[in-house]
């Protein structure tokens, strides 16, 4: 008799579950990300990708600046090239800036179509922003290194 009780307490439990959604759920009750808030994150982990390199462009300015005031013995081409690094390191810092100071976050709410173009616009602006600024650095590195190498022979 107390089998049969047990039994039935049983199956009644598995047909309550059942018809309450079919069985325990996950603590997690969040939600998936919408559209918006997917191209949101992919936006701005792209800046924050590139936000510190930023400090990479400061610091090749610095030497680059270093180089124009401790050698007197630049030649033009050297003198020019120095020039255009430090205008493109100025002007990939510039533009990070700009586009901090522009974008604005859409509304969850917003059109999901105008929203994530939007969206997909400034990851695109911020990753050719981050390949300039990655050249700049770059270009201003192999400036430097060659600056050594004049400087080493030079002291032999």
């Amino acid at each position: 008799m107390k089998t049969r009780k047990f039994n039935a307490l049983i199956i009644a439990s598995v047909l309550f579950l059942a018809a309450c959604g079919g069985g325990i759920q996950p603590e997690n009750n969040e939600e998936a990300p919408s559209a918006i808030e997917t191209a949101l994150q992919e936006a701005m982990d792209v800046h924050d990708e590139v936000m510190p390199y930023m400090k990479h462009i400061k610091q090749a300015e610095k030497e680059l600046q270093q180089i124009l005031s401790e050698n007197e013995g630049l030649g033009e081409e050297q003198i020019i090239a120095i020039n255009e690094a430090l205008d493109q390191l100025r002007t990939s810092h510039e533009e990070m800036m700009v586009w901090m100071r522009n974008f604005k976050k859409p509304a969850l709410d917003a059109d999901e179509e105008e929203a994530t173009a939007y969206l997909f616009e400034q990851k695109t602006a911020m990753q050719e922003i981050g390949d300039r600024t990655l050249s700049a650095i770059e270009n201003a590195k192999n400036i430097v290194a060659a600056s050594n190498e004049d400087t080493t022979e030079a002291e032999k």
